[in-house]
Formats: structure tokens, C-alpha cells, sequence
């Protein structure tokens, strides 16, 4: 069909072990995304008592952390693998997450 003559189907991409890995990831980040987008505008607002400026600034800063962590963790799995760069950044993400439990301030 069209210009995917020569790439496998799907269900053929789904057999491979490593395939059905990004997946479950690519799930797990879009998820995330769209609860963050979700419920952060709320919960700084009603519990940090933040404007709407200080939100867009909030969003604003993590957009950016992502591309830089994008960049570096692409070169990082080129260099030691994926699945220990994986690894670590879902360890840091479960810290980071554990952590904004806990803040008292914007």
C-alpha cells in the first residue's frame, strides 16, 4: 500500500521482543503526556496558587528539558545501549515523580 511496499506489517513488528518494548513505552510517555497536561494547570493553580503566566513558564521549562534529555539520551543509548539508558531514565523519572509528591512550593 503506497510508499510501505517493503516494510513489514504490524503484527510482524509486534513479534520482536525489542519492538514490543518501545511500544509499551511509547504507550506509558503519551499517557504521562497527557495527564501532565491534564493535571498540572490544576494542581499548581488550586494548590500553589500560580498565574496563568507561571504555568506557561512551568510547561515552557519542561518542553525544553525534554528536547535537551531527547538529545542527550539518544547519544547516551548510542553509546552504552538502550536498555540501561532505559533503565536509568525510568529510574529517574519514578525519583523525580515520587519527589513532586512532596513540594511545597511552585
Amino acid at each position: 500500500s503506497g510508499d510501505s511496499a517493503g516494510a513489514p506489517p504490524l503484527q510482524e513488528l509486534l513479534q520482536v521482543r525489542e519492538q514490543q518494548a518501545l511500544a509499551g513505552v511509547s504507550v506509558g510517555f503519551y499517557t504521562g503526556a497527557a495527564c501532565k497536561l491534564a493535571v498540572i494547570p490544576t494542581v499548581a493553580s488550586a494548590a500553589f496558587g500560580a498565574a496563568p503566566t507561571e504555568v506557561g513558564q512551568l510547561f515552557s521549562g519542561l518542553a525544553f528539558a525534554g528536547i535537551l534529555g531527547t538529545l542527550a539520551g539518544g547519544r547516551l543509548a548510542d553509546a552504552v545501549g538502550p536498555r540501561s539508558v532505559l533503565a536509568g531514565c525510568g529510574a529517574l523519572c519514578a525519583a523525580a515523580y515520587g519527589g513532586a509528591a512532596f513540594a511545597v512550593q511552585l
